[in-house]
């Protein structure tokens, strides 16, 4: 199951152009514009915009390809149709989602070594690298859960896929992908500092540099939105059984009134 998984994500051209070749592209492209200038103690301005080119790879992961999946197959009742052939639906959705981590492991990996090949991306230790990717999953889990959400809520892929490159774009824009955070505006700057991603995409430096080994900030507002993300799923299904049960029930009573009146 795992492994059809991972065919059908590479299978979706915009996933892997947005996950996979994309942040290479703009890592590429923005290290040769900048001249990969020296920030000092051995470090240049890849190892900043590296962190950079991680979360353009995560956001469309989350927030497009998978709605769009859940959307899709909610859409087609393609959970009924397993159901009904007796797949395991838990383990197939188990590895679905744990496909979305290997492809986003891939999509770092990448950076990495296009990082570390041509533009000598500075390498920590192996804890500190460890524990960059630890943190950087305990953020695609948040927007994982974002993307499950919008996919269970809307459903349609008409318009999932425009809302979804909508929040794109918004990300990319409060986490400074085209300009550098510092010099946005302030406006934009307080904005940002809302979103575990915009710490991910640049005070993740100080754990690459091995100044700490956690950004305890953005585990903690993480957290946060870990939390209001998994009590929007739950306020949301309990409405949809609240929905679902009194049509069921409207159902039922038209049926008897039906029955009634044919007798």
């Amino acid at each position: 199951m795992l492994w059809l998984s991972l065919k059908t994500q590479f299978r979706v051209p915009i996933s892997v152009f947005f996950s996979l070749a994309f942040p290479i592209l703009m890592l590429v492209l923005i290290c040769i514009s900048y001249k990969n200038f020296p920030l000092g103690n051995g470090y240049h301005f890849v190892d900043k915009y590296f962190l950079i080119s991680i979360g353009i790879g995560l956001v469309p992961l989350a927030l497009i390809s998978m709605p769009m999946w859940i959307g899709e197959s909610l859409e087609k009742e393609i959970y009924l149709r397993l159901k009904f052939l007796g797949v395991s639906l838990s383990r197939f959705l188990c590895c679905e989602v744990f496909s979305y981590f290997i492809l986003s492991f891939i999509s770092i990996s990448l950076d990495l070594v296009i990082a570390t090949i041509f533009f000598n991306l500075k390498l920590p230790p192996l804890l500190t690298i460890i524990t960059f990717i630890i943190q950087i999953f305990y953020c695609l889990t948040v927007l994982l859960l974002i993307g499950v959400f919008i996919g269970t809520s809307i459903k349609k892929t008409k318009v999932i896929f425009p809302l979804g490159m909508l929040l794109l774009f918004f990300s990319y824009m409060i986490c400074g992908v085209f300009i550098p955070f510092s010099e946005l505006p302030s406006f934009i700057q307080n904005l940002g500092q809302l979103f575990p991603l915009k710490y991910v995409m640049n005070d993740f430096f100080s754990i690459w540099s091995t100044s700490h080994l956690f950004d305890v900030k953005f585990l903690l507002l993480n957290s946060v939105w870990l939390l209001l993300v998994l009590l929007s799923l739950y306020l949301f299904s309990i409405k949809k059984k609240f929905f679902n049960k009194n049509y069921n029930k409207g159902v039922n009573k038209n049926e008897e009134k039906i029955s009634t009146h044919c007798d």
